[in-house]
């Protein structure tokens, strides 16, 4: 029971660590014309850290939270998917969870917009 509560605990920490990587590269993302050599020194890591994250989240979390093994890379594709190919309650949370956690941080504020391309 204990190690079932350290998982979760575990895997809510990445998710919420997962968000503020994705926190820093939108803004880094926004600023990048202005962005000098040595912010751009330190900030690509943290993509690529953001990335390893977010990979990690696709593969464990997210699979455990939709009840669906993942298709696609990183979380995005898989809320992107949700949200413009399905009409099914996996399509209401990643509805949710783009309108408050991704698309107001993205300067093109639909993180989770686009087609619906099934895989």
């Amino acid at each position: 029971m204990k190690e079932v509560l350290y998982f979760a605990l575990f895997n809510f920490l990445a998710i919420y660590a997962t968000w503020l990587y994705y926190l820093a590269i939108m803004n880094l993302k926004q600023s990048k014309d202005e962005l000098n050599g040595y912010v751009k020194l330190f900030g690509y890591p943290l993509g690529l850290i953001g990335v390893i994250f977010d990979v990690y989240i696709q593969l464990i979390p997210a699979s455990i939270l939709f009840l669906d093994l993942p298709k696609d890379l990183l979380l995005t594709g898989r809320m992107r998917r949700y949200k413009n190919c399905n009409d099914d309650w996996r399509n209401k949370v990643a509805l949710w969870f783009c309108m408050h956690f991704l698309d107001p941080f993205d300067p093109s504020g639909m993180h989770c917009g686009g087609k619906c391309e099934e895989k």
